[in-house]
């Protein structure tokens, strides 16, 4: 933005100052020389008289929305960086699945789960994220078939110990969108009713 800006600014127009050096002939040796110019006065030229502004008008009407979202908690700030812009931050990926991990040991509650088990569950966690996010945007997901390999277990016993755990990880996933869209939206209004307060309060 700033290059481009600079750049639809650059030419000007020096009248009848030359913007190349001059050449001159050596009385002595006979050969061309160049002097170095001295600092001339310019004036922008009329060929571009309008500059790109650094901010898009996209970027600017979007602004609102990208302050809401980067005041939420992180797991939903995450979230919605991560499932709605395309950021790939890895940052964003730990805090979803870990805040995801917690969430679903605390649906387990003291049920006991076998230590290899729990190792398997741990793999499926991103995979469930992953899952929501398809489905969010009308993909497909994955077939209990692709995640019974994907942990390496039998499809009968993915069927008998996993898939229960594979639904509530889902349903973590798709709380959680619920949860950061309407905070975003929530926090958005807030936001835009302080300014506007701030705004009158600077007229008066």
């Amino acid at each position: 933005g700033q290059l481009e800006a600079w750049q639809e600014n650059a030419m000007f127009d020096t009248g009848r100052y030359r913007r190349k050096k001059i050449r001159y002939r050596d009385e002595v040796t006979g050969k061309m020389i160049t002097r170095d110019n001295p600092p001339i006065p310019g004036k922008q030229s009329l060929a571009k008289v309008t500059s790109i502004p650094l901010v898009s008008p996209v970027e600017f009407s979007t602004s609102s929305w990208r302050r809401a979202v980067l005041s939420l908690e992180e797991h939903h700030k995450a979230w919605l960086l991560w499932c709605y812009s395309g950021s790939i931050c890895w940052e964003y990926q730990i805090a979803i699945t870990q805040w995801a991990w917690n969430e679903f040991n605390t649906q387990s509650g003291t049920r006991k789960i076998a230590g290899k088990t729990q190792e398997r569950l741990k793999k499926l966690i991103w995979l469930a994220a992953q899952a929501v996010k398809a489905e969010l945007f009308g993909g497909e997901g994955y077939e209990y078939k692709e995640l019974a390999l994907l942990v390496g277990v039998t499809t009968k016993n993915w069927s008998k110990t996993f898939t229960r755990h594979w639904v509530a990880m889902k349903h973590i996933f798709h709380r959680l969108d619920s949860e950061a869209l309407l905070f975003v939206m929530r926090t958005r209004s807030k936001q835009k009713a302080a300014f506007s307060k701030q705004s009158v309060a600077k007229v008066d």
